[in-house]
């Protein structure tokens, strides 16, 4: 996830970001891809309830299972990424993107093709970098996907196969998934109706993959490693 770098220090810092810094820099932010508060208040305001946070709100109205699986997972390793700590805060709820996480990787992924100069698509001309972390952001994001030199190496470096298609003809990878049908078309649009059911599941699904694909590396990562410091340094 970080080309050719090594972090320095990785510390908790609320329940579920963690900073990591590098040679003294607090550099990225780790938070999670799919938001629950996102999802969720648009759920309920859909059906007329405004109070997602008040508390006993979760035991008097019964979730859906394809929630209460969603929400199982969205704390695990399989939703954290890493992002440069310029452009995690601007992508989020009140943004043009709804800090939905398949427009920031169709965003990325534009940026690739326009790069490497092969066919941009026009059709999702609005989904640029500058529309999903911002205009004072765009420099930032540019030298950090240019860390990955491709697409391909970003999506394997980040473990994200499962959020994108496969390209068959050229053996990587394709277009990035959308969280639910339709959601490429209507980029500023929340979900309704049947599309929840979509985004929760998707979302379930490509988490429960990617953290499949996480924890053997993390694995092979800690063997060896002073597991008690590390947790403390996490800690602070």
């Amino acid at each position: 996830m970080f080309p050719n770098r090594t972090p320095s220090s990785l510390k908790l810092i609320s329940d579920n970001v963690y900073r990591i810094t590098f040679a003294g820099e607090n550099y990225y932010r780790g938070d999670t891809m799919n938001s629950w508060l996102t999802a969720l208040n648009a759920f309920f305001n859909k059906r007329g309830y405004q109070y997602l946070l008040i508390p006993g709100f979760f035991e008097a109205h019964l979730l859906l299972e394809y929630i209460t699986n969603f929400m199982t997972v969205v704390y695990t390793i399989g939703n954290f990424f890493p992002l440069p700590k310029a452009l995690n805060i601007p992508r989020g709820s009140r943004a043009k993107s709804k800090d939905y996480w398949d427009l920031a990787l169709l965003a990325i992924y534009q940026h690739y093709k326009k790069t490497e100069d092969e066919a941009y698509e026009p059709e999702f001309k609005k989904c640029t970098l500058e529309w999903v972390f911002g205009t004072k952001n765009e420099e930032t994001c540019i030298k950090w996907l240019c860390s990955f030199n491709s697409w391909n190496y970003f999506v394997e470096q980040n473990f994200l196969q499962d959020f994108v298609h496969e390209d068959k003809e050229s053996g990587g990878y394709g277009r990035p998934k959308e969280l639910w049908t339709g959601h490429f078309e209507n980029q500023g649009n929340m979900p309704s109706g049947a599309q929840f059911s979509e985004f929760f599941t998707n979302a379930s699904a490509w988490i429960l993959a990617r953290g499949a694909r996480i924890a053997p590396e993390v694995k092979k990562q800690l063997e060896n490693k002073d597991l008690y410091g590390l947790a403390r340094q996490m800690a602070g």
